[in-house]
């Protein structure tokens, strides 16, 4: 007999929607470009996205949606052991609802080869409060204690060359005023440490 048509705006509800897309694709274009290893996991704790720099750190390219917590082959506590998974720092900020800051970790390749990390993973929540998946950034700090470790065995070498010599060696700065000196000068000059000091 006929029928009837009814019509729905929905400009509304396809701008929001738009808007989402942009968004998340913004979203994806920021972590994409960080110098910084970045990646995301939702509220159980799977990857969802990650940047090159985290696939470089990683030494591969995780499943997204099927690996939990990291990307890394291994995570390692400083002593080279594995972390149980409830104690990665991503596992630990989702649990429990937190931001994880300055707990140093040890990340292994595939090939064996091994990172010095600080990650900071900290949860995002709704509106209502709930979290909702997490963010995590790796600062690898491999170079900066490779330097460490470096200069702490060159003043080793400086001490043990300084303390074992046999030649008297004394460090003052111009004003006269002595720094360091080995136990040769005192024996050669007949003062004590505390004496020479003076």
């Amino acid at each position: 007999r006929g029928a009837v048509l009814v019509f729905n705006d929905i400009t509304e509800k396809k701008k929001n929607e738009d808007d989402l897309r942009e968004n998340e694709r913004q979203f994806r274009n920021l972590i994409e470009n960080l110098p910084e290893a970045v990646y995301t996991c939702d509220e159980l704790g799977y990857i969802q996205i990650y940047n090159k720099a985290a696939v470089k750190l990683w030494g591969r390219e995780p499943l997204a949606g099927k690996e939990l917590w990291a990307g890394s082959w291994k995570v390692l506590d400083l002593n080279g052991n594995e972390l149980p998974p409830d104690a990665i720092p991503m596992a630990i900020a989702l649990k429990e609802g937190r931001q994880v800051l300055g707990k140093e970790i040890l990340v292994q390749r595939p090939d064996g080869t091994t990172r010095h990390v600080l990650p900071s993973p900290t949860p995002f929540f709704n509106n209502e409060g709930k979290i909702i998946g997490a963010v995590n950034m790796l600062l690898d700090v491999t170079d900066k204690k490779e330097r460490e470790i470096l200069i702490q065995k060159t003043e080793e070498k400086y001490r043990n060359l300084f303390e074992q010599g046999n030649d008297a060696i004394v460090t003052y700065s111009l004003d006269g005023t002595i720094h360091e000196f080995n136990d040769i000068i005192c024996s050669m000059s007949g003062y004590t440490r505390e004496e020479f000091c003076k």
